[in-house]
């Protein structure tokens, strides 16, 4: 998961492909909830892994 560490946020290094596409969509997801906006397409590829 993320992590809240010294030098800020430890991204999504340590996660699988799959488990760092779960969570961008979740976030996003959540993210479309709150603010009622339409969805992103986001993957990890678009981070340059």
């Amino acid at each position: 998961m993320i992590e809240r560490g010294p030098g800020g946020y430890h991204k999504l290094e340590r996660l699988s492909h799959r488990e760092a596409d779960f969570m961008l969509s979740t976030m996003i997801q959540h993210a479309c909830f709150v603010t009622k906006q339409r969805p992103l397409a986001v993957s990890v590829t678009d981070y340059g892994n």
